[in-house]
């Protein structure tokens, strides 16, 4: 079955380091800032709960990642809802209305009243965001007049089945999803500049999902709108946290690196990038996003 190409109209969000939009998160990305902090004491107290040790009931960490604005504020005028009503929201709820309205807004579509609205959108307690996409068919989207920001030209799904353990992935199922998205839509994957990472964090996860990661919350949403960032700017974003390689990683036989500075786009590559998000129940997705410019035949 040919993969039906699908348009990305427009994006909004809300991150840690006062991420507000995506040209927020380019140039936070661009200057390698890092949005780590201590958590704020308007979560929780965490010299009540900060272990070093890990004992049960207590978090080994004193850090996350946290959005800095005061969540109790919000724009009601914006949204058709009474003050009561706002008022029962949880503060997380309000910012995602805010979102949601942004990303209509500058995908072209401003009056979203009565619509069939599908927003992703979730925050985690480690890091804590909020991400929203209006897609479209792209043929749709050029004959309504939408901005087409980038293109998911190809996009598979499947699930891992029973693993060794919740933290062990199913390379076998990876591969498989990944290889059909592809055969699907056409592609090469030798064209590929770029494959965005979640890493797991964890020895065995990382060193099967190098190709790809665990999502927790927004954090595949996130990583579309990375891409679509660096799709515009042709520009391959740096890591920061990358220091000492997994040696479980096949580095030098794979033809794989990490970018930790910013590079131009490779000559010898599409403009394509693809995202991989592992769920940690074992729900797989694959999305191969290319360039506004690059043909879609």
């Amino acid at each position: 079955m040919a993969a039906t190409p699908v348009a990305i109209c427009g994006m909004g969000l809300r991150l840690p380091g006062r991420i507000k939009n995506d040209a927020d998160m380019y140039k936070f990305l661009m200057e390698k800032r890092d949005a780590r902090s201590i958590v704020p004491k308007s979560r929780y107290d965490i010299e009540k709960y900060y272990n070093e040790h890990s004992k049960k009931g207590t978090i080994i960490s004193k850090y996350g990642y946290f959005l800095e604005d005061d969540l109790t504020h919000f724009d009601l005028s914006m949204i058709s809802m009474t003050s009561v009503e706002a008022s029962r929201l949880d503060p997380t709820q309000r910012v995602l209305l805010e979102v949601v309205r942004e990303t209509f807004e500058n995908s072209g579509e401003a009056d979203f009243r009565g619509k069939n609205i599908g927003t992703f959108a979730n925050g985690y307690g480690r890091a804590e965001g909020i991400a929203c996409l209006y897609v479209k068919r792209l043929d749709e989207a050029i004959r309504d007049g939408n901005p087409v920001r980038a293109v998911i030209r190809a996009s598979a799904s499947n699930a891992d089945g029973k693993t060794a353990a919740l933290t062990v992935p199913n390379p076998v199922a990876h591969e498989s999803f990944i290889r059909q998205a592809y055969e699907n839509a056409g592609l090469s994957f030798r064209d590929t500049a770029m494959v965005e990472c979640h890493g797991s964090g964890t020895f065995v996860g990382d060193s099967l999902e190098v190709s790809a990661g665990h999502s927790e919350g927004a954090s595949a949403i996130t990583s579309i709108i990375k891409a679509v960032v660096s799709l515009e700017n042709t520009t391959i974003l740096p890591n920061i946290k990358f220091t000492t390689p997994s040696p479980k990683i096949p580095w030098k036989t794979g033809k794989l690196q990490v970018p930790t500075e910013p590079l131009p786009w490779p000559e010898d590559r599409r403009e394509r990038i693809s995202v991989n998000s592992f769920g940690i129940g074992g729900s797989n997705v694959h999305v191969s996003i290319i360039s506004k410019l690059e043909p879609t035949k």
